[in-house]
């Protein structure tokens, strides 16, 4: 999301990227979700009124589709050559050097007794850190006017090669964790 939006005229700095971020209208949504689950859990009895959670709920489901199409209409919009040093950067920066870190920040977690989540979690969180960039990325980079065909690009290249290196990832951390 930084790489895609700091590319922008208006958005030199990092402070004025990570504004930008935080002024979608997203942000509040999802504090307002966290506050709710909070009240939720806080008791047994607690409900959501019965037109807020079905409307939440239709909103969940319609999410994904509705992503799709977007990097679907973003992708076909027009051929182009893909800019390979920004769009390798994140492919190397999120498929393989993201689990390699998750790696290391959980050994030392481990070694130091800090937060000992090994060897589970451990192995999920590893793996999980080289899926594909989520196509949510695209949504908001479009929604922050970022560089949306850098986006869509970073989206497929990653969801592309995903299936090399989640199976990579995968057969590492089982030979590691046994």
């Amino acid at each position: 999301m930084y790489l895609a939006t700091r590319h922008q005229p208006d958005q030199t700095g990092f402070q004025s990227v990570i504004r930008a971020i935080f002024t979608l209208p997203a942000v509040p949504v999802v504090i307002l979700a966290l506050l709710a689950r909070v009240y939720l859990q806080a008791d047994p009895t607690h409900h959501l009124p019965v037109a807020l959670s079905k409307t939440t709920q239709y909103l969940s489901l319609g999410l994904v589709p509705i992503a799709l199409i977007t990097l679907g209409a973003q992708l076909a919009s027009g051929w182009r050559r893909p800019r390979w040093k920004p769009v390798g950067t994140d492919l190397v920066l999120r498929l393989l050097l993201g689990p390699m870190m998750m790696a290391a920040i959980l050994y030392v977690l481990h070694v130091t007794d800090l937060l000992d989540l090994w060897p589970w979690p451990a192995e999920l969180l590893i793996i999980t850190t080289a899926v594909p960039t989520a196509v949510d990325t695209l949504l908001l980079t479009i929604e922050t006017g970022g560089d949306f065909d850098f986006a869509a690009d970073c989206v497929f290249r990653t969801t592309l090669l995903s299936p090399l290196t989640v199976t990579i990832t995968n057969a590492i951390a089982r030979l590691w964790f046994g």
